[in-house]
C-alpha cells in the first residue's frame, strides 16, 4: 500500500459538506453584508476600499463584516 497526498472520500465529502453549510449561510445575509464579507475575505480588499466601491462608510463596512462573521459562527457552530 503506497502513501498518497490525495485527500481520502470521507474528506473530500466533508469539505464539500462545511463549503455547502458556508454557502447557505452566506445566502442568508442581506445581499450587501454578503458583499462586504467576500469583497474583503474573498478578494482581499481593505475596508477602505470597500467603503469607497460601495458608497458606504468604513464604519459601516465594520459593522457588515461583524454581523457576516457573527451569523457564520452562530450558524456554522450549531452544525
Amino acid at each position: 500500500f503506497l502513501a498518497t497526498e490525495e485527500p481520502g472520500c470521507e474528506r473530500v465529502y466533508e469539505s464539500k459538506r462545511q463549503w455547502d453549510q458556508v454557502l447557505a449561510a452566506l445566502q442568508e445575509l442581506s445581499p450587501r453584508c454578503c458583499q462586504v464579507f467576500l469583497l474583503q475575505r474573498y478578494e482581499g480588499w481593505t475596508y477602505t476600499a470597500i467603503a469607497k466601491h460601495l458608497g458606504i462608510s468604513a464604519s459601516a463596512v465594520e459593522k457588515h463584516m461583524m454581523r457576516a462573521l457573527l451569523h457564520l459562527q452562530t450558524r456554522l457552530m450549531d452544525r
